[in-house]
């Protein structure tokens, strides 16, 4: 599983949370929620991916090995060791994901993640409407010819918990994880820059007659301008694109849910020299590590 799941070149002490991490998975996932098809889990991404024995490498088994029968334990039981590739600077609390409860997983700012200079941690993607149309509807939403996106509340993390889709048949609401899979995103933490309500009022007329540009009250008066726009963001100033063909521009950070451990965020507290039960106490909160026996 470690192989499968967290590159093998990575740092040992980063494979080896990876490690404790998946062997804990395993123990906190008995009788969940594969137990109607008497297994408890899967080699995929929906419990853990397994790629077989051809898949297995020298470090990986190493990590395995030194760290033999070690799992996370939280009240005297397995923790919910979840994890994904990276948090996008910001770890999420598993409430705002998919509703579940759990003390050891919080929402904090990743102190340890260097996401800006992680290739797929900041992202940017652009949707046209049609496309929006047909994520909703894998949830049952239809709202007739899209014409508009907007996100209505966020978590303190900054990921999305409601997003509204509009249309020519009224809005549709789409709520926490399902933010970021309804149109197969890498995370639920982005921004929308929307295009023109001119422009999408002319789409829905089936014309593209009418333009988007951009003015500016300047010292002589009204001006058009052609230069960059730029945005304040709770990040930084940020280069935007005003879409001028009726599509969604969203600006993203992070890959995957963001609940648990950030494995380029394990990566890089590895590579400041953090051990392996540093790194997995900093992303599951007021943990021990023990074996099996000590489980209740």
């Amino acid at each position: 599983v470690v192989s499968a799941e967290m590159p093998a070149n990575f740092e040992l002490e980063a494979l080896k949370a990876q490690a404790v991490a998946a062997r804990t998975y395993v123990f906190s996932a008995l009788n969940g929620k594969h137990s109607a098809y008497d297994f408890d889990v899967c080699s995929t991404t929906d419990c853990q991916v397994y790629g077989g024995y051809d898949s297995e490498a020298a470090s990986t088994n190493k990590a395995v090995d030194d760290t033999a029968g070690i799992i996370a334990i939280y009240d005297g039981k397995a923790v919910h060791t979840l994890f994904s590739a990276g948090n996008g600077g910001w770890a999420e609390d598993s409430k705002n994901v998919w509703g579940g409860t759990y003390p050891y997983l919080t929402t904090f700012k990743d102190e340890y993640e260097d996401s800006d200079n992680i290739k797929g941690l900041v992202w940017t993607v652009s949707v046209t409407p049609e496309e929006i149309a047909q994520g909703i509807a894998r949830y049952g939403g239809d709202v007739g010819d899209v014409t508009g996106m907007s996100i209505i509340e966020k978590s303190e993390s900054g990921r999305i918990l409601k997003l509204k889709i509009t249309g020519t048949k009224g809005s549709f609401i789409i709520e926490k994880d399902k933010a970021r899979s309804f149109l197969g995103l890498r995370s639920s933490l982005y921004t929308i820059t929307s295009p023109s309500p001119l422009l999408m009022a002319a789409t829905s007329l089936g014309t593209s007659e009418i333009s988007s540009p951009t003015y500016a009250l300047t010292a002589d008066g009204i001006e058009k301008v052609s230069s960059a726009m730029y945005a304040i963001t709770s990040e930084k100033v940020q280069k935007i694109s005003a879409s001028s063909d009726g599509t969604f521009i969203l600006n993203g950070r992070g890959y995957g849910h963001g609940v648990g451990m950030s494995q380029w965020g394990a990566y890089c507290m590895s590579e400041e020299g953090f051990t392996y039960d540093e790194i997995l106490k900093y992303y599951y909160k007021n943990i021990t590590l023990g074996t099996i026996e000590e489980l209740k």
